[in-house]
């Protein structure tokens, strides 16, 4: 084997090495703080569209004409942990009544997840 291509797979393995152990000190950061959650409303929005459809001239039994894809909002929450970092999204809410909401991180009452 060439010796550049020898030192590059050693400085590759070592980057690897690297790159695990800032990962896991992460999440063992993670995994300490004292979350202090900022929560946002962060709505995911798909813009309306359409498809084309099947080109004219071509017929059949599976053919496809223009289909129209209307707009939609997709009502999403965000929190970032002011001093880890963490982000977490949720789109589950507990429903008060009709139109008040409150985003549902999943967190047990009283204590982390």
């Amino acid at each position: 084997m060439n010796s550049e291509a020898r030192d590059l797979r050693t400085r590759v393995e070592g980057l690897k090495r690297d790159l695990e152990n800032a990962q896991q000190n992460l999440k063992s950061y993670v995994r300490s703080c004292d979350h202090d959650f900022e929560k946002v409303y962060d709505p995911i929005y798909h813009e309306a569209h359409t498809y084309s459809g099947d080109p004219p001239g071509t017929m059949g039994v599976d053919w496809r004409g223009p289909v129209h894809v209307p707009a939609e909002t997709i009502k999403r929450w965000r929190r970032t942990c002011n001093t880890c970092g963490e982000v977490q999204y949720t789109q589950r809410v507990h429903k008060k009544t009709i139109v008040d909401e409150t985003p549902d991180f999943g967190d047990r009452v009283g204590g982390r997840r």
